[in-house]
């Protein structure tokens, strides 16, 4: 396969994450320039999820950015499946910072999707005693990406 399938979706509204709450990050319905969705993984209908349409196995990988406060106790992605997360989540412990936005990524490697119901999520989470703004200034976004890397045997 010359072109595997795949995806790749920003966030383009700032939206809130809970505090202490695994959340399924919304890329909205707005587009970012940076979007590349040619195999139409991405439905405005679900805008939290990426749904391949070919079956095999995938990695997915995203990043949380989320505004500056200097009350984080914890700044967490993870990679989700069907609303379940199917790797370690990569997370960041006592940076809190009053300058700099924070951020957190994760990766999932080789994950089985059936083609037609599977779907990948990022969750994003923050521990700080409030909501937070999810970022979207310039480069730091929240993304989230997924590609075909085998067919099934």
């Amino acid at each position: 396969m010359l072109y595997p399938p795949g995806a790749k979706v920003h966030q383009a509204v700032a939206l809130q994450l809970p505090n202490n709450a695994p959340t399924a990050i919304n890329f909205g319905v707005a587009t970012h320039p940076d979007d590349y969705d040619p195999d139409d993984f991405f439905n405005t209908a679900t805008p939290t999820r990426l749904t391949p349409n070919v079956e095999g196995y995938y990695d997915a990988g995203g990043i949380v950015h989320l505004e500056s406060n200097a009350s984080y106790t914890i700044i967490a992605a993870a990679i989700a499946k069907n609303g379940q997360p199917v790797a370690g989540r990569g997370d960041r412990r006592g940076e809190s910072t009053a300058t700099g936005a924070r951020s957190a990524s994760a990766q999932a490697r080789w994950v089985y999707m059936n083609g037609s119901t599977d779907y990948f999520e990022l969750l994003g989470e923050q521990v700080s005693g409030a909501a937070r703004n999810l970022l979207v200034a310039g480069s730091q976004v929240s993304m989230l990406w997924c590609r075909l890397v085998r067919l099934p045997d």
